[in-house]
């Protein structure tokens, strides 16, 4: 059986839109890039947007990385992002893909020129330091113990 290229279908119906895969979906293949399909939603706008593979040849890593590129960019724009006509290993590596929210790094407080030269703050900082070393210390020891 031939392998046929890797393209996508866009199709808006009202406040939904399907989104059909066809092909062979492959990393050796050269896939759409998702940036084409991210300005099509954007002038679309729609509410839903179905997956649909019935058309859907081989696929690997490559397929579940551009629906995690929708996916991202469905929840970022509000729009609700149905995968169940996709193969079931393609939902379930988008599921696990999607299980944690992606991590965002707190922002530091920057002190104030009154509090970085307050000693108060600094002791309590150095104390805090100090309890979180001994925590530390402590727990390895624990760990330790158990281990032998």
């Amino acid at each position: 059986m031939p392998e046929e290229a890797p393209s996508y279908e866009l199709i808006q119906d009202g406040a939904a839109a399907r989104l059909a895969f066809r092909g062979d979906w492959t990393i050796e293949r050269d896939c759409p890039d998702f940036s084409a399909l991210a300005a099509e939603l954007q002038g679309q706008n729609p509410r839903t947007v179905t997956c649909e593979a019935s058309q859907l040849g081989d696929w690997d890593s490559a397929l579940p990385a551009f629906i995690l590129h929708c996916y991202q960019h469905c929840e970022r724009a509000g729009i609700t992002l149905e995968t169940a006509a996709l193969p079931e290993g393609a939902q379930r590596l988008l599921k696990v893909a999607t299980a944690v929210k992606t991590h965002q790094r707190p922002t530091d407080k920057v002190p104030t020129l009154a509090e970085r030269l307050d000693p108060r703050a600094r002791l309590k900082s150095l104390w805090k330091t100090v309890e979180d070393h001994l925590v530390f210390i402590g727990e390895n020891t624990v760990a330790l113990m158990k281990l032998l």
